[in-house]
C-alpha cells in the first residue's frame, strides 16, 4: 500500500503527538534526571565543591542520597548522609518525587496507546502524523529553551510556582545546606539536556518522514 499524507493536521494525529510527546517528556526527564554521572561530571565544571564548601565525596555522598529516595515508585524516607535538613526541604523533596512519579508513569501511560496508534496509521499506509508528532513535540522545548535564554531565574520560578503548592522550595542554605550542592546551574544544564534530548527525537521524526515521503 502506497504512503499517503494529507497536508492538514488529522485529529488523530494532532492525538498521536500530544502521546507522543508527553511519552518523550517523560522518558527523556526521567532518563537525564536519575543518569547520576550527568551530576558527576558538573560538580568539578561548575567548582562545587570550592562554592560550597564540601569536599567532592561528601557531595557525592549527599547527592546519591537524594538520588536514592527520587527513585520512582519506591519507599523509604530521605535521609542525607551528613547535611542537616528541615522539615519543608523534606516536604519540598517528597513533592519533587511526586512529579518524578508523575514523569515516569507517562512514559507507559502515554507511550503504548502512542505506538498503537502509530502502528495503526503506518499500516494504513499514513506518514503524516510523524510530522505532526515532530511539531507539537518541539513547543515544549523551545518555550522552555527560549525562557531560560531571556530570563532563567523567572522560568526557574514560574516552573516551581506551576508545579509545586507552596513556597518550600525556596531554601535556606542555613537549615538545608543541600542547596549549596545543588546551585541554580544544576538545573539549567539538566533543562538544556532535556530540550536538546526532545529536539532530537522530533528531528528523527521528521527525517523519518521525509525519507518515507521520498520512498513513495
Amino acid at each position: 500500500m502506497s504512503v499517503t499524507s494529507n497536508q492538514r493536521f488529522h485529529p488523530r494525529e494532532l492525538l498521536i503527538g500530544f502521546l507522543m510527546t508527553l511519552f518523550v517528556i517523560g522518558l527523556v526527564a526521567t532518563l537525564v534526571t536519575q543518569f547520576r554521572p550527568f551530576y558527576y561530571l558538573m560538580v568539578p565544571l561548575l567548582k562545587i565543591p570550592e562554592q560550597s564548601g564540601y569536599p567532592k565525596e561528601e557531595i557525592l555522598l549527599n547527592f546519591n542520597g537524594l538520588m536514592n529516595y527520587l527513585i520512582p515508585f519506591t519507599g523509604g524516607e530521605l535521609v542525607f548522609p551528613t547535611l542537616p535538613a528541615s522539615e519543608s526541604g523534606i516536604g519540598h523533596f517528597a513533592d519533587c518525587k511526586v512529579l518524578f512519579n508523575l514523569f515516569a508513569a507517562m512514559i507507559p501511560v502515554c507511550g503504548i496507546p502512542a505506538l498503537l496508534l502509530a502502528r495503526r496509521e503506518r499500516r494504513a499506509g499514513r506518514c503524516h502524523y510523524l510530522l505532526t508528532s515532530a511539531l507539537v513535540m518541539v513547543i515544549a522545548p523551545l518555550v522552555l529553551g527560549l525562557g531560560c535564554a531571556i530570563d532563567f531565574d523567572r522560568t526557574f520560578t514560574t516552573f516551581h510556582k506551576i508545579f509545586f503548592r507552596n513556597d518550600d522550595w525556596i531554601f535556606s542554605p542555613k537549615t538545608d545546606p543541600v542547596i549549596l550542592i545543588l546551585p541554580e546551574e544544576v538545573f539549567l544544564i539538566y533543562g538544556l539536556l532535556m530540550v536538546v534530548f526532545v529536539l532530537a527525537v522530533a528531528a528523527f521524526f521528521i527525517l523519518r518522514y521525509r525519507k518515507k515521503k521520498r520512498m513513495h
